[in-house]
């Protein structure tokens, strides 16, 4: 069938943590403080995208079953569905992540940790869209690209010290 989806799934998992940014004159916490704070916001967030992540795998699932008797079609409108309503809450669970105050002095690591989390979204909405069109052609460049930009989030959270929001899920 169409391996595309069960990719896409996998992407907007990885993409899940972003990171914070804080424009408020606040007390800044440590960098273990600012870990330990986004990795619960992140541990939330998981937690709400379970059953949609699920549901999303089933459509899946069931669009490889229907490939065989041709009703393919209308289970990868439904995962491209699920897969941005899933988009929405990783876009909620991020901004909850950018309201935290960065530690001192991380600015740059913040900031870089943002970005492939931006990016990872917005591939995510593409994924989504190109598959809800049955563009599979553009829908599998996306997932590469989302790939790519999972892959260097996930290496950089995980070098800053991330225990939740370094990896997929």
């Amino acid at each position: 069938m169409r391996p595309v989806l069960l990719i896409a799934v996998s992407v907007l998992a990885l993409t899940a943590c972003g990171t914070t940014k804080t424009t408020t004159a606040v007390k800044r916490p440590t960098k273990a403080q600012y870990i330990a704070e986004s990795d619960a916001i992140c541990r939330a967030g998981r937690l709400e995208r379970k059953p949609l992540l699920s549901e999303a795998r089933a459509n899946v699932l069931a669009a490889r079953r229907g490939a065989l008797s041709g009703s393919a079609q209308a289970a990868e409108k439904e995962a491209a569905s699920l897969l941005l309503r899933n988009t929405a809450l990783i876009r909620a669970e991020d901004a909850r992540l950018r309201k935290l105050p960065e530690p001192p002095g991380e600015g740059r690591t913040i900031e870089q940790l943002r970005k492939n989390a931006s990016e990872g979204l917005a591939n995510g909405d593409k994924v989504a869209n190109a598959l809800a069109k049955d563009e599979l052609t553009a829908a599998g460049a996306d997932v590469a690209a989302g790939r790519t930009a999972a892959a260097s989030g996930e290496r950089l959270a995980r070098q800053y010290g991330f225990k939740v929001c370094d990896t997929p899920g």
